[in-house]
């Protein structure tokens, strides 16, 4: 039994430890900069970002205007549905802010 279990905890430990090259090689693409991003890229993420989650903020919103007067179920399913566009907007925000901004050379 305690054999079993070493062997597991080791599996998982080698799991672990499996990328760690890659997230070395992927640390060093960059070449340095002493004066880091530039403030307009620095800008254009953030305002990236705040783009997509207030876009996020406002589906739920116009599904609600927009069921107003419906039936109750009909009412809920077009809810769920803004709140799950919400939900795909702000993953699809978070993705371009990482992609683009946060795991590049962005400097400008």
């Amino acid at each position: 039994m305690a054999q079993a279990k070493r062997q597991r905890v080791v599996r998982r430990l080698a799991a672990l430890a499996y990328p760690w090259p890659t997230w070395v090689w992927a640390m060093q693409q960059c070449p340095p900069n002493p004066d880091g991003p530039s403030w307009g890229a620095t800008a254009l993420a953030w305002l990236t970002l705040l783009a997509f989650g207030l876009g996020g903020l406002a589906i739920p919103v116009v599904s609600f205007r927009a069921s107003a007067g419906r039936q109750r179920l009909k009412r809920l399913w077009r809810l769920l549905l803004g709140l799950l566009g919400m939900l795909a907007v702000w993953l699809l925000g978070l993705w371009i802010f990482f992609v683009f901004f946060v795991l590049t050379c962005a400097t400008f």
